[in-house]
């Protein structure tokens, strides 16, 4: 555990597995946290780690062994804690002794490939937020073609559904016949972002995926299989999304 430095609650908190630090901040400004018996009205308030009774709702709660792990998802599984219409969640794929994690961004239940779990709140928020522009790279099988008009439309940004979705490259890897296999790079990474690119494209998406986020390469992780980033891996992507936050 920590050393006695002190650290804001909201870190403490999203160190303990309860999510993003700003959703932290909320169980406090709701009334849901104590610290020593003491109710909080206030994110602006420091703890330690193993000297100071953390309570939520009435529930001790410590920051856990924080835990990073890739995942290549397989198409078919769903990026959520609970979903009753979903068949399979990625977290039936993740051994239970790794405890409460969640994913950074998702992919829909039909894309595959690179994502990332974990319980370290200010590590997710910092790879998450739109404002970090850390790159995703997707490819896509897909029937029809992308013609070079169409992709200079793309690289210049389109409108859709009150959207402006501009991606950083797109470029064609192969055509054949009537189907091609497409680049996509993304900084923001909004909802479907490349399947709508490929429907303003007219292009039938047939496979599609992730297969790099910032540093991180999917490589020859098999699909379904999961590993434990490296340390180097780690601090390889907070400093792609520049830095982490302190405090």
């Amino acid at each position: 555990m920590p050393d006695g430095t002190s650290m804001r609650i909201a870190r403490y908190l999203a160190a303990s597995g309860l999510g993003s630090r700003r959703a932290c901040e909320k169980l406090v400004l709701a009334g849901q946290v104590t610290v020593n018996g003491e109710l909080l009205d206030s994110p602006a308030r420091n703890v330690v780690p193993g000297q100071d009774e953390v309570r939520v709702q009435g529930k001790a709660v410590a920051p856990a062994s924080l835990s990073y792990l890739v995942l290549n998802k397989p198409p078919g599984y769903t990026c959520s804690q609970q979903d009753e219409y979903a068949e399979h969640l990625v977290y039936e794929l993740i051994p239970e002794s790794f405890g409460r994690l969640f994913t950074i961004g998702r992919l829909d239940r039909d894309s595959e490939g690179l994502i990332l779990l974990t319980n370290d709140g200010q590590f997710g928020q910092a790879l998450a937020h739109p404002s970090r522009g850390v790159e995703k790279v997707y490819h896509v099988s897909a029937r029809g073609l992308l013609t070079d008009e169409t992709r200079q439309q793309l690289l210049a940004g389109i409108d859709d559904q009150g959207e402006f979705l501009k991606p950083l490259d797109v470029r064609v890897l192969k055509q054949h016949g009537r189907s091609c296999r497409v680049e996509f790079r993304l900084g923001e990474g909004r909802k479907r972002e490349v399947r709508r690119l490929c429907s303003f494209a007219h292009l039938g998406v047939v496979r599609l995926l992730r297969v790099s986020i910032g540093p991180l390469q999917l490589g020859e992780l098999a699909s379904g299989a999961w590993r434990v980033l490296t340390y180097r891996e780690v601090r390889g992507l907070l400093s792609a999304a520049g830095g982490s936050e302190k405090g």
